[in-house]
C-alpha cells in the first residue's frame, strides 16, 4: 500500500513540473511571435528570458519589451508590460 501511494504522488509530481515547464515554453513562444510581428524583428535576432511569473524579457533588432502571460486551459494571453 505504502508503495502505491508513493508512486502515485511521485506520478503526479513530474506531471506536473511537466505541465508548468510546457506553460514556459508555450508562453515564450508566443512573446517571440508577437514581438517578431510588432517589431518587424526577424526571429533569428530575438532572444526570450523568462523572469518567472509567466513575465518575459524580449530583446531584438536594438529593441527590447515585456510581456506578462497567462495560461488559461489552451489557450496563452500575453499583453505588453
Amino acid at each position: 500500500m505504502k508503495y502505491r501511494n508513493k508512486l502515485a504522488s511521485t506520478i503526479m509530481s513530474i506531471s506536473l513540473l511537466a505541465v508548468i515547464s510546457l506553460g514556459v515554453y508555450c508562453s515564450s513562444g508566443v512573446v517571440r511571435n508577437r514581438f517578431e510581428i510588432e517589431e518587424s524583428c526577424p526571429e533569428d535576432k530575438i532572444k526570450v528570458k523568462s523572469l518567472g511569473g509567466g513575465a518575459f524579457l524580449v530583446e531584438g533588432c536594438g529593441k527590447k519589451q515585456s510581456y506578462v502571460c497567462l495560461e488559461a486551459q489552451w489557450n496563452t494571453v500575453c499583453k505588453k508590460d
